[in-house]
């Protein structure tokens, strides 16, 4: 017996250290979806070796594994109807990783819920919500659940409206939208060819100027940057055109 369970020691550390060699030495753009994967395989590898351990023993101390096993098969019938939802849940793990919708450390939003991914485990996945709140969501209902991976996107669009006062002239309005489209062109952490500045619309208040750009960049901290610089610009566009923003404003006229 204790021959056994040093063996299943030594074999779960050789487990460990093999899948932990495996995950360092995997690389390239699906390698966060891979390293989740390998983790919930080196799990299930073990918790078999642990049920494999069992069952050596009970051999040896001379327990019928025939009839354990014959009973167990019973038992994990009724033990199957009534674990439904782990067995689902398990499945929902696997499923989920070898599609690759999900691995360890993506961004992404889970039925409205936006976080970090930290763990997928056997029975549900942990997202760290901006609240700094940890959320587990049991991997089962991931399937039914809308699931947004922002991890897989290769630039963010940054989308505003500029609101122009009116009374800005049609000279003054071509030059800002000239001035921010080159803006656009020379910033080279923006994509050009699918970003554009429009006159979209004269609203209630203001003459309206639709800023829509693809910033080339994964990192969501330096997005935040660019498009604040970029915002700064194109406010010194207007400016220096002899215009300005729209303020809310009221019009009375009297007969």
């Amino acid at each position: 017996v204790v021959l056994v369970i040093a063996l299943t020691w030594l074999v779960r550390r050789v487990l460990t250290l093999g899948f932990m060699r495996t995950r360092t030495m995997v690389w390239g753009r699906n390698s966060a979806s891979t390293q989740s994967l390998l983790l919930l395989g080196e799990r299930l590898a073990k918790v078999l070796i642990l049920v494999i351990a069992v069952i050596a023993i009970l051999t040896i101390v001379g327990v019928n594994t025939k009839t354990a096993l014959a009973g167990l098969g019973i038992g994990g019938v009724a033990l199957a109807l009534g674990a439904q939802k782990t067995v689902e849940n398990l499945l929902g793990g696997v499923f989920l990783l070898s599609d690759r919708a999900l691995a360890v450390g993506d961004t992404c939003s889970i039925s409205n819920r936006v976080g970090v991914v930290e763990d997928i485990t056997l029975r549900s996945v942990r997202l760290r919500t901006l609240e700094q709140t940890l959320l587990s969501i049991p991997a089962g209902t991931l399937s039914q659940a809308s699931v947004e991976n922002f991890a897989t996107r290769a630039k963010i669009l940054a989308q505003t409206t500029l609101r122009v006062r009116y009374g800005t002239t049609a000279e003054q309005l071509r030059s800002i939208l000239t001035g921010i489209q080159r803006l656009i062109a020379e910033n080279s952490k923006i994509d050009a060819a699918s970003s554009r500045v429009r006159l979209v619309n004269f609203g209630e208040r203001a003459v309206e100027i639709e800023l829509f750009a693809y910033v080339l960049t994964t990192d969501f901290s330096e997005f935040l940057a660019i498009r604040e610089d970029l915002l700064l610009q194109a406010v010194a566009v207007v400016e220096s055109s002899g215009s300005g923003f729209a303020q809310p404003t009221e019009f009375v006229y009297i007969d």
